[in-house]
């Protein structure tokens, strides 16, 4: 019996190595990111700081797509507060492919963005002043430029510059991010 056992112990443990090295020579079609940014807000009056999370699944060595969510608050205003809270889904083209150390590519796609701006009425911030509150969702197209390195087999770093417009209301978002990854 503990013969019987040593031997399924063994058996189990060579497939785990024979299925954790052949793992390896396979590179995982799905990578997460996490990117901070800096951009302007509508038409450039408001820095803001931004965080992004994006999940990207690779679908041939040219095409790709991600979906990300994300949230931004405004810096260096003491006046007025913006803040926006997105999620999209974007589709990248790879012109140089994207099976080596760097990959860059080109993507549009989706957003849903809901900004929220609160507003001195007099453009002061003394006790007197009123302020307003503003909030909108709107539907926006992205236009993504991209580029990121391969560090190893599960790390990834990269940068972007992005534009979200709203498809009704005019700009939104610019900005560039560094982006952090991991290979799932």
């Amino acid at each position: 019996m503990k013969t019987d056992m040593k031997k399924i112990g063994l058996l189990f443990i060579g497939i785990l190595i024979a299925y954790s090295v052949s793992s390896q020579d396979s590179i995982s079609k799905l990578d997460y990111k996490l990117g901070v940014c800096t951009a302007f807000m509508g038409i450039g009056d408001a820095s803001i700081m931004g965080f992004e999370n994006e999940i990207n699944y690779k679908i041939n060595s040219y095409i790709s797509t991600s979906l990300n969510i994300g949230i931004g608050r405004s810096i260096n205003n003491d006046i007025n507060n913006n803040d926006y809270f997105q999620s999209g889904l974007n589709i990248f083209i790879s012109p140089f492919k994207n099976n080596s150390k760097n990959n860059f590519k080109i993507g549009a796609g989706y957003t849903i963005i809901n900004e929220t701006r609160v507003y001195s009425s007099n453009g002061t911030n003394d006790t007197n002043s009123q302020y307003n509150f503003l909030s909108r969702t709107s539907n926006a197209f992205t236009i993504i430029i991209e580029d990121e390195y391969t560090i190893n087999q599960k790390f990834l770093i990269g940068a972007k510059l992005f534009s979200t417009n709203g498809i009704q209301e005019g700009g939104i978002i610019s900005g560039a991010m560094l982006k952090f990854g991991i290979i799932i």
